[in-house]
């Protein structure tokens, strides 16, 4: 029996980014900052989190996700390896979300109604980030 589960609370590094994969489907990249003790501390650097979510949960996360609010997010680890440049191997990990829940609006966000993303890039099979 092997288990490959994520589960993390944190802020986002970033506004997410949509795409669409060559079949249409939306795809939602952004990044999330999390620590270790649990309690923002100014002396311990945060850890980041690259979350990539598909579908109806992509589109949400498009949405009404910006730089700075906090979710849960619970997924698995996936490694992606590729070969830079140079002809070096390249490693990352990545979260691939399946439950994303936003867990409350930042005080600047609480008056700002959902925008949609205004456009959607399609992206290969070969760029697809994941």
């Amino acid at each position: 029996m092997t288990v490959n589960k994520a589960i993390l609370l944190g802020n986002l590094g970033s506004d997410p980014e949509i795409h669409a994969t060559e079949g249409r489907k939306p795809l939602c990249v952004f990044t999330l900052a999390t620590n270790r003790s649990g309690a923002s501390t100014d002396s311990t650097p945060p850890e980041w989190h690259r979350i990539v979510t598909f579908g109806v949960v992509a589109e949400n996360c498009a949405k009404y996700l910006r730089k700075g609010r906090e979710v849960f997010v619970e997924g698995s680890i996936q490694s992606r390896r590729w070969k830079d440049a140079e002809g070096k191997e390249r490693v990352s990990n990545q979260i691939l979300a399946n439950v994303v829940q936003f867990i409350g609006a930042r005080k600047e966000e609480k008056e700002l109604t959902p925008t949609t993303a205004e456009s959607v890039t399609a992206l290969s099979d070969e760029e697809i980030p994941f």
